[in-house]
């Protein structure tokens, strides 16, 4: 927004819409941390979400033509950054993807994302002709598959496609022959082939095919997808229900609130060691568990205890 204009002329839909967004994350993350040692996580999210709020109001202030004149500069600044990750990026599950310093880390190909529609805007704002030609099509094509194979060599293939929806919207609006769709309409599904069976790989292979099928592999990449999809569609089988003519009313059967003290039964029993093991169905548990046992200083009469963990997950918050 540049100086010259109010503030009536932010989109105000849109900034609710986000912020609504925003502050159900901060929810989810206060819910799902509370009683564990990450339980104030939630304020720290949202001092994000309000450091955000502040770079926006800074950029808006920016007339976008001046960075659209920018564009050239910030494309190869973002080639060298993007060049730098490699060499010096902070390396994360084989990984390097980040920049950062101790505790603060940031992630280039994100901000990439911003500077390749300068590009394709600017770009396509300087064509002479109403369409676009083959070359301009290739040059174009060219300028973003630099930074997207940078990103794949991080490796991060789920950051480098989406630059392909900004290049493929900027082409929609500018215009391009009838001619030249149906060419890429044969290209593409070649590369798609040619990527699949040569260029990607196994779990790259894996994670694409568990996103559109997720009941593949349920345990494992496709699990987030399952979860996800269980926690949108809460209300689902409700509502399958209730089109056979089912009266469906929910209620909360219990609570589930963090202890901050062994019951007397139990620790008389982790005492006298007439409790063999310990079952746990969640990291919160056994974490709860473990804060309850520090508390008490019963940490030597546990030694002998065996715990049983149903994740991985649960068995190192345990510890």
């Amino acid at each position: 927004m540049a100086h010259y204009r109010s503030i009536r002329d932010l989109d105000w839909p849109l900034l609710v819409i986000t912020l609504l967004i925003c502050a159900m994350g901060v929810l989810q993350i206060y819910s799902a941390t509370r009683g564990t040692k990450y339980d104030d996580a939630w304020w720290k999210q949202a001092l994000w979400v309000l450091g955000g709020l502040l770079v926006m109001w800074i950029v808006a202030q920016i007339d976008y033509h001046t960075l659209l004149g920018q564009a050239y500069v910030l494309y190869f600044l973002s080639i060298a950054s993007l060049v730098l990750v490699l060499f010096i990026g902070t390396k994360v599950f084989g990984g390097r993807r980040w920049i950062g310093y101790g505790s603060f880390h940031l992630q280039i190909s994100e901000f990439v994302k911003t500077v390749i529609i300068l590009l394709v805007a600017r770009y396509m704002t300087e064509l002479k002709t109403d369409r676009v030609e083959g070359r301009d099509l290739l040059r174009l094509g060219g300028l973003v598959a630099a930074p997207m194979l940078l990103v794949v060599k991080q490796p991060d293939l789920g950051t480098a496609l989406t630059y392909l929806p900004i290049l493929a919207v900027g082409i929609l609006l500018a215009g391009l022959r009838w001619q030249y769709w149906v060419v890429l309409g044969v290209i593409l599904p070649l590369a798609v082939f040619v990527g699949w069976r040569y260029g990607l790989k196994d779990y790259q292979k894996t994670r694409l095919v568990t996103f559109l099928d997720p009941g593949q592999d349920p345990q494992g990449s496709g699990y987030q997808v399952i979860q996800s999809r269980i926690a949108v569609g809460a209300g689902r089988l409700a509502s399958l229900l209730a089109v056979k003519g089912y009266e469906v009313r929910c209620a909360i059967l219990y609570d589930v609130v963090a202890s901050s003290v062994l019951p007397q039964d139990v620790v008389g029993a982790l005492k006298n060691g007439s409790l063999d093991a310990a079952l746990f169905f969640s990291p919160r548990s056994a974490g709860v568990f473990r804060d309850c046992i520090l508390g008490a200083s019963l940490c030597g009469v546990c030694a002998r205890l065996i715990a049983v963990c149903i994740s991985r997950a649960a068995a190192g918050e345990g510890t």
